[in-house]
Order: C-alpha cells, then sequence, then structure tokens
C-alpha cells in the first residue's frame, strides 16, 4: 500500500515487510527486523528506551546518558574502547592491549569524594605522588624529591645522593 498526497510519497506499507514515513517526499523513518531506521535528525523528548541504539552521525544528549550496569558504551571501529560499570567498578577497558593515552597538559587522579589528591602530572612539571592528601614523591628537573622517610632495601645506585637531616646507612 502506497499513500500520495499531492506529488509526493507520504507512506509506504509492504506486506511481511517495512512500513516507510515520508516527510516533503524525503524518506525519514523505516521499520526493519531489528526496529526502525531514522533519516535524518531524530529529536526525542523525555526518557527513551531502547535495547540498541546505533547513530551515524552526530548524537547530542542533554543532561544525561544512563546505562545499566554492566552496559557498555563503546568507540572506534571495532569498539575497542569500552567504559561502563560493573556494579561494583567503574571500567576503561582497552580491547587487544594497544595503548590507552590520555592528552591534557594537567592530568589529577583523585579519590571517589574528589576532595585527596592521589597523583599529579603536569607538563613541563612535576609529577606528584601523594599518601594522605599529603605529597610523598614529586620528580624535579635533575630527579626526584621524597618528602619524609626514604626507605629502600637490597642495592641502591645512586649517581648524587643529597640528604638533609639524619642518614642511616
Amino acid at each position: 500500500l502506497i499513500i500520495y498526497g499531492t506529488d509526493e510519497t507520504l507512506a509506504v506499507f509492504t506486506d511481511d515487510g517495512s512500513v516507510q514515513l515520508y516527510n516533503n517526499d524525503s524518506k525519514k523513518i523505516e521499520t526493519t527486523g531489528l526496529g526502525i531506521t531514522v533519516y535524518g535528525d531524530s529529536i526525542v523528548s523525555g526518557v527513551t528506551t531502547t535495547a540498541r541504539l546505533n547513530v551515524t552521525g552526530i548524537a547530542t544528549v542533554g543532561t544525561a546518558l544512563s546505562l545499566a550496569d554492566n552496559v557498555r558504551a563503546r568507540f572506534g571501529t571495532g569498539g575497542d574502547l569500552a567504559i561502563y560499570h560493573d556494579g561494583t567498578d567503574s571500567i576503561l577497558s582497552n580491547k587487544d592491549q594497544s595503548s590507552l593515552k590520555t592528552h591534557s597538559s594537567h592530568f589529577y587522579v583523585r579519590n571517589a569524594a574528589g576532595n585527596e589528591d592521589l597523583a599529579k602530572f603536569t607538563q613541563n612539571e612535576a609529577v606528584q605522588l601523594f599518601y594522605d592528601n599529603t605529597e610523598r614523591l614529586s620528580t624535579t628537573a635533575i630527579g626526584a624529591t621524597v618528602f619524609g622517610d626514604f626507605i629502600t632495601s637490597g642495592v641502591g645506585t645512586f649517581g648524587k645522593l643529597y640528604v638533609t637531616g639524619i642518614s642511616t646507612f
């Protein structure tokens, strides 16, 4: 069944097949064996629940994108990068042992509450490691500085060792 308007197709209904809806003689929606295909922009307001959503082009999400536990947001042609929550842990997974790179001039790792530093990486400056929000190790232009006790076992080889305070060898 094909429904025509004035010199244009409005809808096509195929036995045991698709339903196609048109706007201004341009196909906009077609049903498939898996669900629907939308041609052009799709504007959805409110809550949308779907088992599978494939987007070709740009998708804009309003205030939040919510995924259930163990549902992965995949990126890359082969789904190489996955981000998900397994009910206990949040996981950033990179497939096939390829590199995971972060490009940033300032990269901070903080605790879950966001109020305690664990590590800071700053371009052309120090890499800082913290224990209980207290800086304990910092790289410098000539090596590293340890704040607090430096405990080592085994053999240590140092180009230069500067000690301030009491040392026991």
